[in-house]
Formats: structure tokens, C-alpha cells, sequence
């Protein structure tokens, strides 16, 4: 199980600055480690099913949760502090989607699970959709392969 967030959907992978060493942002480091999980996930799903093995890879995002991860938000953030409770669950919901995923009875290979609420910010776990992005396949065997290399560790 593959646990991503949905700042997937603004991530990109940068192979020029993989590891952002030239240039940081938190948020765009954040986010293209997240779309990285999802095209690691769904690239492993294809790997096992082609190798005929009946392990699945599934992943799930807990949506917005009132953690200590919100220290690192910029400070004008906080003036939406009130308004916060309209678009967060407990860190107890926010296990959810991660328990669904590997728990579930109707769990299938390449699945993504996260909160069915407005924007899946908060909600009951669910089967969500992720970009198109995340599934792009050639994307996904080029960070595969760049992995490998920087890993120096070979799987299937």
C-alpha cells in the first residue's frame, strides 16, 4: 500500500532536478513526491500483474486533517484557521481511506482510495480517481527506471 495526498494533482516530476537540490519549494517537493507514490503504485500493479503475482499495489490519501504537518503551512494560512473545520476530519478519519485500502473486501490492484467529501478533503473512505498524469505509463517506467539507478536495487 502506497500512501499519496491529493497535492498529486498539482505535482510534476522534474528528472532535470529530481531531488530539487537546484531549486526548493516545500510544496513542489511535496506534491512531486506525492505524484511520484501514485506512478510508483500503478507502475508496480503492472509489474506484478505481468510477472503473474497475485500481490496487489493499491494507494489512499487521508485528505485534509488537523495535524501537527499544518506547522509547516505559510503563516497567512492561519487567518482561514476558523474556517478550517468546514474542510478537515479528525486524524482518526483521516485513517481511514489507508485502512480501507488494506483492508477492504472489494480492493482490486491499482485502486486509489481517499475521503468522498467535497473536494475529498474530508468524507467516509472511498474508491477515488486520481490524475491522468499519475497513470501516464511512460512517465512512470522513466521514474522506475531513474529509481533503480539512484537505489541501485532492481524489483521485478
Amino acid at each position: 500500500m502506497t500512501l499519496s495526498s491529493n497535492a498529486h494533482k498539482s505535482g510534476m516530476i522534474n528528472f532535470e532536478d529530481l531531488q530539487s537540490a537546484q531549486k526548493y519549494s516545500a510544496m513542489g517537493a511535496y506534491s512531486q513526491s506525492k505524484l511520484a507514490c501514485l506512478l510508483f503504485a500503478y507502475e508496480l500493479q503492472r509489474k506484478l500483474e505481468k510477472a503473474g503475482i497475485k500481490t496487489i499495489s493499491v494507494a489512499a490519501h487521508p485528505g485534509v486533517s488537523n495535524t501537527n504537518l499544518g506547522q509547516y503551512l505559510p503563516r497567512w494560512v492561519w487567518i482561514l484557521a476558523p474556517l478550517l473545520v468546514f474542510f478537515t476530519h479528525s486524524p482518526k478519519k483521516a485513517a481511514e481511506p489507508t485502512l480501507y485500502a488494506a483492508l477492504g473486501t472489494d480492493v482490486n490492484g491499482g485502486d486509489y482510495f481517499g475521503p468522498g467529501g467535497f473536494n475529498e478533503t474530508k468524507g467516509r473512505a472511498t474508491k477515488v480517481k486520481s490524475t491522468d498524469l499519475s497513470h501516464d505509463q511512460e512517465l512512470a517506467g522513466k521514474l522506475w527506471k531513474v529509481s533503480e539507478e539512484l537505489t541501485q536495487i532492481s524489483y521485478l
